[in-house]
C-alpha cells in the first residue's frame, strides 16, 4: 500500500508542475509579434472550373426502338453517339495542416 501511495502523490505532484507551467505561460508569457509574407503560386490564384456531373441516359440499343428523327434524309441511319460525360479537372488533395493566411 505505501508503494501505491508514493506512486500516486509522484503522478500529483508532476501533474501540478505540468499545470502551474501552463498557468503561468498563458498568463505571463507576451508572443512576439511580427509580418510574415507569403508567396502563393499563380495557379492557386485562377479559379478552377467545376463541371457538373451529367445524368446517365439510357441509350437505345434496338433501332426499332428508337424514334427516327423525320427531318433527316435517311431514316433507317443508326442513331448517333451518346454524348460522352465531360470529367471533371483534377483537383490536388487539400492539406489538413494548411497555413491560414491573413488579408
Amino acid at each position: 500500500m505505501p508503494t501505491l501511495v508514493r506512486f500516486l502523490v509522484v503522478l500529483i505532484v508532476l501533474a501540478a508542475i505540468g499545470i502551474a507551467g501552463m498557468f503561468y505561460l498563458a498568463n505571463f508569457v507576451e508572443p512576439h509579434t511580427r509580418e510574415m509574407t507569403v508567396k502563393v503560386p499563380a495557379d492557386r490564384l485562377k479559379p478552377k472550373e467545376v463541371v457538373p456531373p451529367v445524368a446517365a441516359v439510357p441509350a437505345a440499343t434496338d433501332a426499332a426502338a428508337a424514334p427516327a428523327d423525320a427531318t433527316s434524309p435517311d431514316a433507317t441511319a443508326a442513331p448517333a453517339a451518346p454524348a460522352v460525360a465531360p470529367t471533371a479537372p483534377v483537383q490536388q488533395p487539400q492539406s489538413r495542416f494548411r497555413r491560414k493566411l491573413r488579408h
